[in-house]
């Protein structure tokens, strides 16, 4: 299960994030990343930009662990919805005018590994904040902001129990999320993971596949028929613009 969990953090985001910022009071725009992590590998709430939101924890006393993990393009509402309420609960704290402490050592590949909490986040502004603390010597403040978060997220994962999963199921999710599917139908209508969509559709799904270095897994209703005029057009427009973007394609059934 540590593994698991391990495997899911590297995949979902402890990335790299330049703090140098200022505190500021300022919210006047829009949060764009945030990550909140007690190690190890005990609780994970994270924000990343092209990643799914995922809602974590390890199961205590013979409880099971749950995973959670929003997509954007699955739940743009709910999504937004999380991003919003989080956003809240920072400001709500006043977060960002508390000192930044230990900011070079927060989410570490070696301060991850002891019992600690770490927590930054950013703004459209370029404002940034972070900082990590050891298990005893978390300030009154951020305890008060992990309380409400963790009931906040608590709410979330009692209303969409539907996508909760294991940890095992969760890495499988992330790994899936690294391709899209698109698939031509004999009726001429073309299939973005599952979803119609329109070429305009398609092509912006394709630019951004290609700035993540997606793999595209294409198929065709019926392939050992020939199709028919207005289908093997369909089928040549979308090849040629996979093909013109460079991406990786697999043909699938």
């Amino acid at each position: 299960m540590k593994k698991i969990v391990l495997k899911i953090l590297l995949v979902i985001g402890v990335l790299t994030m330049n703090i140098e910022a200022v505190p500021t009071e300022t919210n006047s725009s829009d949060l764009t990343w945030f990550e909140f992590e007690e190690s190890p590998m005990l609780y994970r709430f994270a924000i990343v930009p092209q990643q799914p939101i995922l809602i974590g924890f390890k199961g205590k006393n013979g409880e099971k662990g749950e995973t959670l993990l929003i997509k954007q393009r699955d739940e743009p509402k709910l999504y937004k919805k999380i991003v919003l309420n989080v956003d809240r609960v920072l400001q709500k704290h006043k977060i960002k005018m508390l000192k930044m402490e230990r900011p070079k050592e927060s989410f570490s590949k070696e301060s991850i590994l002891n019992p600690s909490t770490h927590l930054r986040f950013a703004y459209s502004d370029n404002s940034r904040w972070s900082a990590m603390y050891d298990k005893d010597k978390i300030p009154s403040e951020i305890k008060d902001f992990v309380k409400e978060l963790k009931f906040f997220a608590k709410e979330v994962m009692s209303h969409t129990t539907d996508k909760s999963m294991s940890g095992e199921e969760a890495l499988a999710s992330l790994k899936e999320d690294s391709v899209i599917k698109i698939k031509v139908l004999n009726s001429n209508e073309i299939l973005l993971n599952n979803h119609s969509c329109s070429f305009t559709e398609l092509n912006k799904a394709l630019d951004e596949a290609k700035e993540q270095n997606v793999v595209v897994l294409y198929s065709r209703e019926s392939p050992l028929k020939e199709p028919s005029k207005q289908v093997g057009q369909t089928v040549d427009s979308v090849i040629e613009a996979i093909m013109k973007r460079g991406l990786k394609l697999r043909m699938v059934e």
